[in-house]
């Protein structure tokens, strides 16, 4: 791959369906160069090509199993060889294996799975591209969670959207969110702006066919999130746009 010089470039994770396949979209719309990822090397390859070919712009797939650290420092390190650096960073990608287990019940291997995945696999990659945004001047990371792990709604089960399970699935997205918050603040007063994004109960292979969003009605709030300008806001969780408490 040649050295281009595109607006801006994204790396989207777990890009080869549903929400992320949409962010990679939005973003590719907007002038991004998009490299999306997925454990399907092929398959990262022909979502891309299909978006492409749809007339999303400039998006390229690669297979990345986001647990496999030399696997994501080197896919890095391709892309800043290729365009001298990386300025928006999606952690989209996640497993969830417990949907019908609280924390009472987990299975703790399960559990430790989802930590990898949800939780150790973003914060790596966050360690891998802040150096650089700030290098650069610039930098937008946006970390995708859920409702399901805001601490109200877990604690407080005479809510309307009180839900039971996911237990495991759930505090590694609160410690995801927790994640977001004190890179936030690290990055406090520098041109990289870290937030967390939840989607809301989406028409995706992880969430239901009866849910209330699309994938591009749950996309929407990342995309935003990742091209805020400079002075937009930092350290928060947001749906539909809107900053919500944690």
């Amino acid at each position: 791959m040649s050295l281009v010089k595109p607006d801006r470039v994204a790396l989207v994770t777990g890009g080869t369906r549903g929400i992320g396949t949409e962010i990679a979209r939005g973003l590719a719309r907007q002038g991004f160069a998009v490299h999306l990822t997925g454990r399907d090397g092929e398959k990262a390859a022909a979502v891309a090509a299909a978006l492409a070919d749809d007339g999303a712009g400039a998006v390229t797939g690669h297979a990345l199993e986001v647990t496999d650290g030399v696997a994501a420092e080197r896919l890095v390190q391709h892309i800043r060889a290729c365009y001298g650096r990386i300025d928006v960073l999606i952690n989209n990608a996640a497993v969830e294996l417990d949907l019908q287990h609280g924390a009472l019940d987990a299975d703790l291997d399960d559990v430790r799975a989802m930590l990898e995945t949800n939780l150790i696999a973003p914060w790596r990659l966050i360690k891998l591209v802040v150096p650089a945004m700030l290098k650069n001047g610039y930098g937008r990371t946006v970390n995708v969670t859920t409702g399901l792990s805001q601490f109200e709604r877990m604690a407080d089960r005479s809510r309307d959207d009180h839900y039971p399970g996911h237990g495991g699935y759930r505090i590694s997205k609160a410690a995801l969110n927790a994640l977001s918050a004190l890179v936030a603040g690290e990055l406090r007063d520098s041109p990289v702006l870290v937030n967390a994004a939840d989607p809301g109960y989406c028409r995706t292979d992880m969430g239901s066919p009866f849910a209330s969003f699309s994938a591009v009605d749950g996309a929407d709030v990342t995309i935003y999130l990742a091209t805020l300008d400079d002075d937009g806001p930092g350290a928060g969780w947001f749906f539909e746009r809107l900053p919500k408490t944690w």
